[in-house]
């Protein structure tokens, strides 16, 4: 049996350990968030936002354009990163550790996934962002954070995405409700908030239509179908923002010359700004008779 003194002691040091994790034990998981909360959890840092095909966007200090991945401390305190890990590969939580490496509250930072492998920050040499051992697969994959305590596997931040594209980044952006959502970022916004961002929930495939392209003598019915519907989330200004692709005009009539009034409609054949397929509609319709 302990004597009083012991007990004193071991309390001393149970207080001790406790108040050394006190900011991840008592970190808020929705501080600094402005339109809500995140996904669940008591990891103080979260994966936010993430890139797999770099195309034309940031640069590293060999003006190489790697993955990179967002950290974002929505804690109350500053969090050393030191211990904390990245990985790839979820039967391996502990690919990459980070070395010390400070984040204040509500401060965001990148992290660059090159598989370059350089753990240490070197302003003075240009080096501003840490170096991952691994890439992003851009085909899909998975990403995980975990902090270094015994509830890493709790409270994890990680992704389990599908096919990325292009300059296009992915990552979560909470609703006016407050729900989280993974979501892909038409400008991506390294190290910056997402709120405010035009984003997309996946590719749709393109519309099939009845009927090829081309001039027609006369009017027929042209029938638009697609595998899906759009899903809830799809806007108007979601589904309208789509880069200058291929355009099909289909007439009702060959000669626009004649006394019914034409209509002009452009249909998107997909939800993605990557898609960029429109269809250019030219629907003719009788004087005083129903739109086309």
């Amino acid at each position: 049996m302990l004597s009083p003194r012991a007990k004193v002691a071991f309390w001393l040091v149970i207080g001790a350990i406790l108040l050394s994790g006190a900011d991840r034990i008592f970190a808020d998981p929705t501080q600094a968030i402005r339109r809500g909360s995140l996904p669940a959890g008591a990891s103080p840092v979260i994966i936010t936002e993430f890139m797999a095909s770099n195309a034309s966007g940031l640069t590293d200090e060999d003006d190489d354009r790697p993955d990179w991945i967002e950290l974002y401390n929505r804690s109350v305190s500053t969090v050393n990163l030191e211990g904390w890990t990245l990985t790839d590969n979820p039967a391996q939580p502990d690919k990459w550790t980070f070395r010390p490496l400070t984040l204040e509250s509500g401060a965001r930072t990148i992290v660059f996934a090159s598989g370059k492998n350089r753990r240490t920050i070197e302003p003075e040499e240009g080096r501003r962002y840490p170096h991952t051992n691994f890439k992003l697969a851009a085909s899909g994959g998975f990403l995980g954070l975990y902090s270094p305590t015994s509830l890493r596997y709790l409270t994890a931040s990680e992704f389990t995405y599908p096919v990325q594209y292009p300059d296009i980044s992915y990552g979560i952006v909470a609703d006016e409700a407050g729900a989280a959502h993974e979501v892909y970022f038409e400008q991506p916004t390294p190290a910056a908030e997402n709120d405010g961002v035009e984003t997309w929930v996946g590719l749709l495939e393109p519309v099939e239509m009845s009927a090829p392209h081309g001039l027609y003598a006369t009017p027929f019915t042209l029938t638009l179908t697609h595998p899906a519907p759009l899903p809830p989330s799809a806007t108007p200004r979601t589904a309208a923002r789509a880069n200058a692709g291929e355009r099909r005009s289909i007439c009702r009539a060959a000669d626009h010359r004649h006394d019914d009034a034409v209509t002009r409609r452009r249909v998107q054949a997909g939800l993605s700004p990557l898609a960029g397929r429109h269809a250019d509609l030219c629907l003719s319709r009788r004087r005083g008779g129903p739109a086309g």
